[in-house]
């Protein structure tokens, strides 16, 4: 009989033995097997660039204070991938998950497919959702939207947080066509919410071809939490259609953050801004609150990214960068990074080989110290302040010993 740490060890071989796979069939295929587990509860399908995964926990949590029964799928982790499927703030417990995957390796025996690591933890979210009876789900994207395993919902609200130049390999080369890949969530008939900085005509096109009604959220003064408020809260208001929900229960949900979202440990700020706009938001929201203070930067990216724009940004506003490296084949060298910032002329620098020196070296300095970039580095960061996530005291280390192996984790 499988342990869950055989069913662990074999997602994450999964993960390391596939890449992506863009388009809806595997997800379709897994889900007939599965007798559609996403059809047996109403949900919230949120996409965007920057800002998606908070949206996604502020509307749960407004739903779950109103009294419901609220199933939460977002990505990546930082700890295990149990954090990604929760329930009223609980992720799914070892031994759901270890029965969820062998029902669906079981599936996939039977089909002609190769699920990928992020599709068949889709299908374990819906499946588990089924089975707990919520009453109702928000599922974040994993990437894009058009093409993501998650679109295979149909939603009561699709809400689409922002658009800025992110993954564009494999989202499209300009601002239009990611906009396009954003808004294939947008379902006939079904409102849709944008925030103020997603208002491209993609998205007006698609939502006026199918005939769901639009809502463009206002642009409001201060950091980025307040945008991500503007727009969840218009999401809440027309979710009052279909679910009781006080104001107050509103107002006490949009205060959420989740993880690494402007979370102050110990005095150190970590965000996983990790694109140029994120950046921008970032030290926005950090000359707001700490005004004057000059500001050091531990920071590692992934090679997916914009890096020469990310660093080059930091140059301009960081007093110091401690570069480092995350334990990810997706991360980006310390090599690389520092030859980026030597090409710029920029000498504040290190390259540090161990992010728990890196978080020492830069207490030490009498600056605020931020901790950003790549998600894959703030699991380590958080543990040299001796910060543990909930899910970690459970942690597999199966998860750690195929990160370098691994390919995708979306």
């Amino acid at each position: 009989m499988l342990t869950y740490e055989e069913v662990t060890r074999q997602l994450f071989e999964i993960s390391s033995r596939r890449g992506m796979n863009p388009g809806l069939k595997n997800a379709r295929y897994l889900s007939e097997a599965l007798a559609r587990p996403e059809k047996s509860f109403p949900s919230i399908h949120v996409a965007g660039t920057n800002g998606k995964g908070s949206l996604t926990t502020k509307i749960g949590k407004a739903l779950e204070l109103s009294g419901y029964k609220v199933g939460v799928y977002t990505s990546p982790h930082l700890f295990s991938f149990r954090e990604r499927i929760a329930v009223n703030g609980e992720p799914i417990s070892e031994d759901s998950a270890l029965s969820g995957l062998k029902k669906i390796y079981a599936a996939l025996e039977g089909l002609s497919i190769e699920a990928s690591f992020f599709e068949i933890l889709t299908l374990l979210a819906f499946d588990f959702f089924r089975l707990e009876k919520v009453d109702v789900a928000v599922i974040e994207t994993g990437l894009g939207g058009r093409l993501d395993a998650t679109n295979i919902i149909t939603p009561l609200l699709s809400v689409i947080t922002s658009i800025s130049e992110d993954h564009m390999p494999l989202l499209g080369s300009t601002l239009e066509e990611i906009a396009f890949e954003k808004a294939g969530i947008i379902k006939e008939r079904v409102p849709v919410v944008i925030g103020p900085y997603a208002d491209f005509s993609s998205i007006r096109q698609k939502a006026a071809e199918l005939k769901a009604p639009l809502v463009i959220a206002k642009a409001v003064e201060g950091d980025y939490d307040k945008e991500n408020n503007s727009t969840a809260r218009e999401a809440l208001l027309l979710l009052k259609r279909h679910f009781f929900i006080p104001d107050a229960c509103i107002e006490k949900g949009l205060e959420v953050r989740p993880c690494c979202r402007f979370e102050e440990i110990e005095g150190v700020i970590f965000d996983v801004a990790h694109n140029v706009c994120g950046f921008k938001a970032l030290f926005k929201a950090l000359s707001i609150h700490f005004q004057a203070k000059p500001i050091r930067v531990v920071v590692g990216l992934s090679k997916e990214k914009d890096r020469e724009g990310c660093l080059t940004f930091l140059t301009q506003h960081a007093s110091f960068i401690h570069l480092v490296e995350a334990d990810s084949p997706r991360a980006a060298t310390l090599s690389e990074l520092a030859k980026i910032l030597d090409n710029l002329g920029y000498s504040a620098y290190s390259k540090e080989y161990s992010i728990k020196e890196a978080l020492l070296k830069g207490k030490e300095a009498a600056e605020k110290l931020v901790v950003c970039g790549t998600f894959f580095i703030m699991k380590e960061a958080k543990e040299a302040l001796g910060s543990f996530h909930p899910v970690n005291d459970a942690f597999d280390l199966n998860e750690r010993s195929f990160s370098k192996s691994s390919k995708v984790l979306t």
